[in-house]
């Protein structure tokens, strides 16, 4: 790419203040999280990452000037939960408080076409269903469309 081409896409990546992008990314398996991570760091966004549930009330009250959101469907509550059925009422419940402060995007990424209903009814502006792990579209589909809600910003 030529280094007029990649500042056009570095200027994409800054907000409002002219600072860097930034995305809270909340996403319990680890390899999502590296390719989502990589992807959008590879376009001069700033990621902070949260694993769980807890992680992800910290990271958000830590980094009061978050651009975007990127949520998974289902987090756990802690590090050590197993990940359970019932863990999309911590991700509603999560996004419903969000919603009091935050008015960005935030994108909810699920398999499941039910749990990405109710994280919009509880205040995720888009939703984004998540494929199978081992065909790569969950890689790249995800961060395009969270640098198009950025770019629109």
């Amino acid at each position: 790419m030529s280094p007029k081409g990649r500042n056009r896409v570095f200027l994409k990546t800054l907000n409002r203040e002219g600072d860097m992008k930034k995305v809270l990314i909340v996403e319990d398996e680890k390899s999502v999280q590296h390719r989502w991570r990589t992807a959008l760091e590879k376009e001069g966004v700033t990621v902070v990452s949260a694993f769980h549930f807890k992680e992800a009330e910290h990271a958000f009250l830590a980094h009061l000037d978050l651009d975007a959101i990127i949520l998974d469907g289902r987090i756990p509550p802690t590090k050590r939960a197993l990940e359970r059925d019932d863990d999309s009422a911590f991700t509603s419940s999560l996004v419903r408080e969000w919603r009091k402060t935050f008015n960005g995007p935030i994108l909810a990424a699920s398999s499941s076409d039910h749990i990405n209903e109710s994280l919009i009814k509880a205040g995720c502006s888009h939703s984004c269903k998540k494929s199978a792990w081992g065909d790569g579209q969950v890689s790249g589909m995800v961060p395009r469309i969270i640098l198009d809600l950025l770019a629109k910003k």
